[in-house]
């Protein structure tokens, strides 16, 4: 379903944990019409994950991505501010490149 656009800037919706990489706890972060603080008004995605974990990934709102740079530990969130408005974003996506496990326990 469709992700309501509703809401001023800072508006944000959270998924539900999921598994990456056969890692859990996971989780998309979504602002709609970007954070409070983005002038700019566009769509905002971050990755939030385990402290441990490593990630390599790409991000993507409704097909079109953004690709993290390096391998980022995304247990303080992890994203882009970049992604194009879209009048009623639908899908947000995770696409896994390279995970490492920094300690061994997850």
């Amino acid at each position: 379903s469709a992700v309501s656009m509703c809401g001023d800037s800072g508006f944000k919706v959270d998924s539900p944990t999921f598994d990456l990489g056969g890692i859990p706890g996971f989780r998309l972060e979504f602002y709609p019409r970007g954070q409070k603080t983005s002038s700019s008004q566009r769509p905002c995605l971050f990755l939030w994950g385990p402290q441990q974990v490593r990630v390599l990934a790409e991000l993507s709102v409704d097909g079109k991505g953004c690709r993290f740079d390096r391998l980022y530990t995304v247990d303080r969130g992890q994203g882009f501010r970049t992604f194009p408005t879209t009048e009623s974003p639908s899908l947000l996506g995770v696409k896994l490149l390279e995970l490492w496990v920094v300690d061994g326990t997850v």
